[in-house]
């Protein structure tokens, strides 16, 4: 259930668009990259890389917004 809200909180921090990003960064579909945010059945490995884009996004929009 843990990482299910962890989750939901990246997912609500990711800014308009950022899925297709992804998705344009890993070579995933966006349904894939939809379907390991939502914490549907996705490789381990594929998951692991969409999170870690999602996680990278999140954190360079938050550098330009503290700047």
């Amino acid at each position: 259930m843990q990482s299910n809200i962890k989750l939901e909180e990246i997912e609500k921090k990711l800014p308009h668009g950022a899925k297709k990003n992804i998705s344009e960064k890993t070579g995933f579909t966006q349904k894939t990259v939809i379907n390991a945010l939502k914490g549907k059945s996705v490789k381990s490995e594929t998951f692991k890389t969409v999170v870690e884009a999602a996680k990278a996004i999140i954190k360079e929009r938050d550098e330009l917004l503290n700047f």
